[in-house]
């Protein structure tokens, strides 16, 4: 039985591994204890997958400056998104909790007239 590694080829893995990769650089450059490397680590992977095609468009003045092809850029755009995984999640974790805030202070004050 021959196994098929066809998927390590694809799109995803290859943000996957960009992000991963960007994580590690974080988890060297900020010299992180192995528990917080590994979060980094993980973080930017998952950013990568997710963030990381949204990039491409703001990163497209630069690219096409540069003359990168489409799929460095998207490398690219993954390896960011990877090194700054934590800082993205952070500020979507913090708008969150901005928004729950001050939708609860909304409805406690409601009743008060």
């Amino acid at each position: 039985m021959d196994p098929n590694f066809s998927w390590l080829n694809s799109p995803i893995t290859k943000l996957a591994l960009a992000g991963a990769l960007g994580g590690v650089v974080r988890w060297a450059t900020l010299k992180q204890p192995p528990f917080d490397g590994l979060i980094s680590v993980v973080v930017g992977c998952i950013c990568a997958i997710y963030v990381g095609p949204a990039i491409n468009p703001i990163m497209r003045p630069v690219i096409d400056l540069a003359g990168i092809d489409l799929e460095a850029a998207q490398g690219l755009g993954g390896f960011l998104v990877g090194i700054g995984g934590i800082l993205v999640s952070g500020f979507f974790l913090d708008l969150w909790q901005l928004r729950r805030r001050l939708l609860k202070q909304g409805s406690s004050t409601d009743g008060q007239a």
